[in-house]
């Protein structure tokens, strides 16, 4: 078993250590599983209207990275110690891959346990205080599935240290802290691939990307498509016009906008459009007005979660001397 003696303060001494046998709290499994559940099927419906195959397939890859806490919470648990000194108790979560231990100590008193929980396989909860996850529950902390719980109990109880009953609550856990570095990198990441992958696929349907990087042409209208669209509490009525222009490679076209306008173009009329180089099919009108804008929420979103990971990074940098994150009874009011 791996040596923490780093971990001890003057004067204090181990007296007993053990491992978690691995855990994963239900409520962490519920919330990531609902959330792939919305999250794959909002995708999904949002691919059904996507200009590319490619929208599908981004919607299946940030599906699945949402898998991956679940994994990580898995192997983190099997890596966790406990550590019971002269003085105080303490949990130490070593890294599952990158990142540094994470350790959590409580001073002794007499009613430190506030919940405990004896398991089937005669491992046992003891619980020292709850971490928030999100903002609607919470997980407890404490020595989680920790193995011969008799012989745990004992030492607690040679320290003057007394457990409630079985799966009995006495007094309000206390709130703590968890400094989750990791878990925020992955966390805004996440954000930044998922809200960018919603500004693109936006910026494709509404030929946003057009304004910058089209070709003009002259087109002449022959018809138009009427539409409702719901563009916050309104509903607007607009008219895609359908086109014929000639591009440079002399082959006629006849498309659908992606833009549309308040009233109907005349037939007959000759408009300037802006064509996609690759794909001539997909053009828009040039100096429209009515603008679709709904790019603009998810463009800013993915350049936040951007820059809180670049800052998160850098913060981490900064303490890269220090050995471990060490939490100490700093409770949340």
């Amino acid at each position: 078993m791996q040596d923490f003696c780093f971990l001890l303060k003057e004067g204090e001494q181990l007296l007993y250590r053990t491992k978690s046998t691995g855990h994963l709290h239900a409520r962490k499994v519920i919330y990531i599983l609902l959330a792939l559940f919305f999250v794959a099927v909002g995708l999904f419906i949002y691919s059904e209207t996507a200009a590319t195959p490619a929208a599908g397939i981004g919607a299946i890859c940030l599906g699945v990275l949402f898998i991956i806490p679940l994994i990580y919470e898995i192997a983190r648990s099997f890596k966790t110690h406990y550590l019971l000194t002269n003085q105080r108790a303490i949990i130490v979560e070593q890294p599952v891959w990158l990142g540094k231990p994470v350790v959590f100590s409580f001073p002794w008193a007499e009613d430190m346990i506030k919940r405990y929980k004896r398991h089937r396989n005669g491992s046992a909860d003891f619980i020292f205080a709850k971490e928030p996850f999100g903002s609607i529950t919470s997980v407890p902390v404490g020595f989680i599935n920790a193995p011969n719980a008799d012989e745990l109990h004992q030492q607690f109880h040679k320290l003057g240290i007394f457990k409630p009953e079985n799966n009995v609550s006495f007094k309000k856990l206390p709130k703590i802290q968890h400094p989750g570095v990791l878990k925020r990198l992955f966390g805004y990441l996440l954000g930044t691939l998922a809200l960018g992958y919603f500004a693109y696929a936006a910026i494709i349907n509404n030929g946003t990307d057009l304004h910058l990087f089209g070709m003009e042409h002259d087109a002449l209208v022959i018809g138009n498509r009427k539409a409702t669209e719901k563009r916050g509490k309104e509903k607007l009525t607009l008219y895609y016009p359908i086109v014929v222009y000639q591009a440079i490679d002399g082959k006629e076209h006849t498309t659908l906008s992606l833009n549309g306008t308040d009233t109907p173009l005349r037939s007959g009329d000759t408009i300037t459009i802006l064509v996609n180089k690759s794909n001539p099919n997909r053009v828009i009108l040039a100096n429209n007005a009515n603008e679709d804008t709904r790019a603009l929420a998810p463009c800013l979103g993915a350049l936040f979660c951007l820059v809180m990971f670049i800052i998160t990074c850098v913060r981490s940098y900064r303490k890269r001397k220090e050995p471990y994150h060490h939490i100490e009874l700093k409770y949340m009011d």
